[in-house]
C-alpha cells in the first residue's frame, strides 16, 4: 500500500502546484497539509484493513458453498442457477 499512498500523494501535490493563486490566498496552508496527511493515512491504514475483511468474507462464503454442496448435492441444483441469474442481473 506504500506505492498507492506515494502515488496519491504525488497526484495531490501535482494538483496543488497547478492550483490558481486565489486558492492559496483563501486556503490556509495548515488545512492543505492536514488534508494531505489525512488522505495518505487513510490509504495506509484503512484500505488494507478493508481489503483484509473483504478477502476473509469472500473465502468464508466460498467455504460455506463448498461444505453445503458436499453435504447436500441438491444444493448445487438450486445455487448454480441463482448464481448465474445474479451474475446476469449485475
Amino acid at each position: 500500500m506504500l506505492k498507492a499512498a506515494q502515488s496519491t500523494h504525488l497526484h495531490m501535490l501535482h494538483a496543488i502546484l497547478r492550483a490558481p493563486q486565489a486558492f492559496f490566498e483563501a486556503t490556509p496552508s495548515g488545512r492543505v497539509l492536514n488534508r494531505f496527511s489525512k488522505d495518505v493515512d487513510t490509504i495506509d491504514s484503512l484500505i488494507p484493513d478493508n481489503i483484509d475483511i473483504w478477502m476473509r468474507t469472500f473465502w468464508y462464503t466460498v467455504n460455506v458453498l463448498i461444505v453445503c454442496s458436499a453435504l447436500t448435492p441438491m444444493f448445487l441444483i438450486v445455487i448454480v442457477p441463482l448464481m448465474l441469474f445474479y451474475w446476469w442481473v449485475q
